[in-house]
């Protein structure tokens, strides 16, 4: 299954979005994970349907920093299971197969000094669950 993330950096102007919808009618990404959207909810829904993903779950920004979007398509059996200011984890059951995995978009503190509450972040959730495990 092919995914896609991407630190946008903003996705508040025309020429990221067209960047965004670029990569993904290049690459057909199954499953998209979005970080530093710097957008409410509102916005990332607009950028949701442009790029033609029927689901997401968007964990809006903070003012003008942060914020997370895992998009997915129509027929992708996602189930979001936790989420914070730093993740999203969902577990994905393939169609064709009944095989369950996992799937967590992660964006460690950008704050260097704080990078150990990272750490305690992806540890806590890797004990979370024992299934195939993909993380962005």
């Amino acid at each position: 299954m092919n995914s896609l993330s991407w630190n946008c950096r903003g996705l508040g102007n025309p020429w990221s979005v067209r960047a965004l919808h670029d990569m993904v009618r290049r690459w057909d990404p199954r499953i998209v994970f979005l970080l530093e959207t710097k957008l409410k909810v509102r916005h990332v829904e607009r950028v949701r349907k442009r790029l033609g993903f029927a689901n997401g779950f968007i964990k809006p920004s903070r003012g003008y920093s942060g914020g997370l979007a895992l998009l997915w398509m129509r027929e992708i059996n996602l189930s979001i299971k936790s989420f914070s200011n730093h993740h999203i984890d969902a577990t994905v059951i393939e169609a064709n197969s009944s095989l369950e995995w996992r799937i967590t978009g992660f964006y460690g503190n950008p704050q260097t000094h704080l990078c150990h509450e990272s750490w305690n972040l992806l540890t806590l959730l890797s004990n979370q669950m024992h299934l195939p495990w993909f993380c962005f």
